[in-house]
């Protein structure tokens, strides 16, 4: 059983990308859990389950629904693997490790922080690196998630979760690192090799290099983002 967690809540930008992201990584095999927060609730089936949020008083929807990713151990069992509503598996690139931690794309970061996008592990990995049974409890264990600094509350995940691993390392749980590689496009800021990329739109998805993912356009665009699973996977 393979599962990615994702997570939403009521921004358009996100919230309609869910369907279409949902549908690529059924079409790869995986399931989906999403963390949701907001007004409605989105359609849930076996292949796609969804976990409603409620607000926490002082922390952000955003923190809330970000943070509430490391928690997906909690509501599925056997490999589970983070990413973003907003990122579209356009290949099947992604084959983590069965007993170990996997990272993928640490280099993009200069392994300063490992990239939510993507960190897999089974189901016991996940519960020794993150033992809160709440997720009031994981948001407290970090003292940025409430700052005014966006470069501190907004990567409250990650972080987190970079220095669990980091710890664990030291105990001696095996962690495998996937580097995914920067290119240049045109002179532009190099952006992940094989990631078709808002900031760089036409020239990445016109690039001769493997198509992995797509970090969808914002404002969403049905259009676009419609083509794109039609493109890469038939539907």
């Amino acid at each position: 059983m393979r599962t990615v967690v994702i997570s939403t809540d009521d921004h358009p930008d996100y919230v309609q990308c869910l369907p279409f992201v949902r549908r690529a990584w059924n079409k790869l095999g995986w399931r989906t859990l999403t963390f949701y927060l907001g007004r409605g609730k989105p359609e849930a089936d076996p292949e796609n389950m969804v976990v409603e949020l409620e607000p926490i008083p002082g922390y952000r929807s955003a923190t809330i629904v970000q943070v509430s990713r490391l928690m997906g151990h909690r509501y599925v069992d056997g490999l589970i693997m983070t990413s973003d509503v907003d990122m579209m598996p356009l290949s099947n690139y992604w084959k983590p490790h069965p007993e170990k931690v996997t990272c993928y794309g640490a280099d993009l970061t200069g392994y300063q922080q490992y990239p939510i996008c993507y960190i897999a592990a089974p189901r016991a990995c996940w519960e020794s690196l993150v033992p809160e049974s709440t997720l009031m409890e994981l948001l407290q264990s970090d003292t940025q998630a409430r700052s005014d600094i966006f470069d501190e509350w907004w990567f409250a995940d990650q972080r987190i979760i970079t220095k669990r691993i980091n710890d664990s390392m030291k105990d001696g749980m095996p962690t495998a690192f996937h580097d995914r590689g920067l290119r240049s496009h045109w002179g532009k800021d190099p952006l992940p090799v094989g990631r078709i990329d808002r900031a760089n739109w036409q020239r990445t998805k016109n690039s001769w290099s493997r198509k992995i993912d797509a970090h969808l356009p914002r404002p969403f665009d049905r259009e676009i983002v419609a083509g794109l699973l039609a493109e890469f996977h038939g539907i």
